[in-house]
């Protein structure tokens, strides 16, 4: 029990130590960036990169803020597969969703375990909808693009 408070303590420290604006966010040519005051930029044209130290403060970027959030493992083969696909659905649809208050992001579960236990991710890749900063359900598909653009669309 000592040993998983000094983790956490240690995990604390890290945390408040690295801040939002401090996470390089890659850009592509023509990518629109969107800050709704806070210290944190959201791009529509990729899917955003989220970490312990910028996640709360992403997913309550403004009211009514919806999210569809990819957690994986860089070394599952299934993982690997989706990523060419989520890149393509974040690429085509992302800036149509933002101007709908939806945003699309994914977290690395080998860099940042602490997320993925939190929100009881069990297997990879698994894509959850959250809304006003909760989990609202999981997307189970047939990890397509036809079928997260069809997921999307329903929300509007």
């Amino acid at each position: 029990m000592m040993f998983l408070n000094s983790v956490q303590l240690l995990f604390a420290a890290t945390a408040t130590a690295v801040t939002a604006s401090a996470i390089p966010q890659p850009l592509e040519a023509g990518a629109k960036t969107y800050n709704a005051g806070i210290n944190l930029s959201i791009t529509s044209a990729i899917s955003n990169i989220l970490t312990p130290s910028n996640f709360t403060e992403a997913l309550g970027i403004e009211a009514g803020a919806q999210w569809l959030i990819k957690f994986y493992s860089p070394t599952c083969p299934y993982s690997k597969r989706l990523a060419p696909v989520w890149e393509e659905f974040a690429k085509t649809c992302g800036e149509d969703a933002v101007s709908k208050n939806i945003y699309i992001g994914e977290v690395d579960c080998k860099a940042n375990g602490y997320l993925c236990q939190q929100n009881d991710i069990s297997g990879y890749p698994t894509v959850l909808y959250f809304k006003d900063g909760q989990p609202i359900q999981e997307v189970i598909n047939d990890r397509t693009f036809v079928e997260y653009d069809a997921f999307l669309k329903q929300l509007y």
